[in-house]
């Protein structure tokens, strides 16, 4: 593993996770807010995914690169104890309909989304010594 590479990830990941709970807490303005809600809770989602199936893939794990995929394996694995519900956010059209007033979609990624985010991300911050776990080449 490319420890830039990593890092760039990382970074995006972490990037996209405070932006949107900054979003989530501040309030409503301008009428494309839920729209913006929107997009960066699935950029936050897309990177987190795409950051572990890149962990995952690092540590031996071959699998089919989606998101369902990827946590159901972190899971099994015993990486993670949230893949599930991780994979359901995916799914879950309140999310993405644009359907869903965005007090209800506020208050559905607050109590919901944010948790699991907010696990994810310690979880890489607590890998921050990744290389310690033997996943970056010495070059």
């Amino acid at each position: 593993m490319d420890i830039d590479l990593w890092n760039v990830r990382l970074h995006s990941f972490e990037k996209a996770f405070q932006e949107l709970n900054d979003k989530i807490t501040r309030k409503a303005t301008g009428e494309n807010q839920e729209k913006d809600i929107v997009n960066n809770l699935n950029l936050t989602l897309e990177l987190g995914w795409q950051l572990m199936h890149y962990y995952l893939e690092e540590k031996g794990f071959v699998f089919k690169a989606n998101p369902e995929d990827t946590f159901r394996q972190a899971e099994l694995a015993g990486i993670i104890d949230f893949g599930q519900e991780l994979t359901g956010m995916f799914a879950n059209p309140n999310l993405h309909s644009g359907k869903t007033s965005l007090k209800e979609l506020k208050t559905l990624i607050k109590d919901d989304v944010l948790p699991l985010l907010e696990k994810l991300n310690l979880f890489f911050a607590d890998s921050g010594d990744i290389d310690g776990l033997g996943l970056f080449d010495a070059n």
